[in-house]
């Protein structure tokens, strides 16, 4: 993490409030992910909502995703992984969460190209090449 990010994170961890904090998008993005830590879905989904608004970035969605995700709302938490998947379709621990979901709704052919795409960038990215094993085995 850059050091200015840190900076950030330890303003936001410190704060009391949001309020105090500068109105960035990484300031809310930050905000939201220690109000998910410390287990308040609501005001961190309302941070990172924020964050969103001033800003769309992949990892914000993402971290959307995982307090829906928790919220047991898995609609919203699928439609916020994809938006996060097609903002950066590069990152592998990303594709790999959504090729996980896709896999989980059933939808093999698309899960199967994304999980090639990891493989075909990062040869050694194991839990996308044990997927796709498990994939192409339930076909068979």
């Amino acid at each position: 993490m850059k050091t200015e990010a840190k900076e950030r994170l330890k303003m936001n961890t410190e704060a009391t409030d949001v309020q105090s904090l500068p109105n960035g998008g990484l300031d809310y993005y930050l905000a939201g992910v220690v109000e998910f830590e410390k287990g308040n879905l609501d005001l961190a989904l309302s941070n990172l909502s924020k964050s969103i608004e001033l800003e769309s970035h992949f990892k914000t969605y993402q971290k959307m995703s995982e307090a829906l995700e928790r919220m047991k709302n898995d609609a919203k938490s699928f439609e916020a992984l994809e938006t996060a998947y097609n903002l950066n379709p590069v990152n592998d621990n990303l594709a790999y969460n959504y090729a996980r979901k896709l896999l989980q709704k059933k939808e093999l052919d698309k899960c199967r190209i994304i999980l090639h795409n990891i493989i075909s960038r990062n040869s050694t990215y194991l839990p996308a090449k044990k997927l796709l094993e498990a994939v192409d085995n339930a076909l068979i």
